[in-house]
C-alpha cells in the first residue's frame, strides 16, 4: 500500500489491486477493439479496484 495526497485527504492505495484494474481495463479494450471514452474508464478502472479492495482485503464500499 502506499498513501496519495490530495488536498488535505490521505488515500491509501493497494498498488495489486490498482495494477489489477489497469490489466482489467487494457483487456476489455481489447476485447472490444476500441478504447473507452476517458469518463467510461474512470467508471471501469474504480468499479475494478473497489472489487478487488473488497476481496482482497474485506474493505468492501460498494
Amino acid at each position: 500500500m502506499f498513501t496519495i495526497t490530495m488536498g488535505v485527504s490521505n488515500f491509501l492505495i493497494d498498488v495489486d489491486c490498482f495494477l489489477d484494474a489497469i490489466e482489467f481495463l487494457e483487456e476489455l479494450e481489447e476485447d472490444l477493439g476500441f478504447m473507452l471514452s476517458d469518463e467510461h474508464a474512470t467508471i471501469v478502472l474504480n468499479e475494478q479496484y473497489a472489487a478487488c479492495e473488497c476481496v482482497a482485503n474485506g474493505n468492501c464500499w460498494i
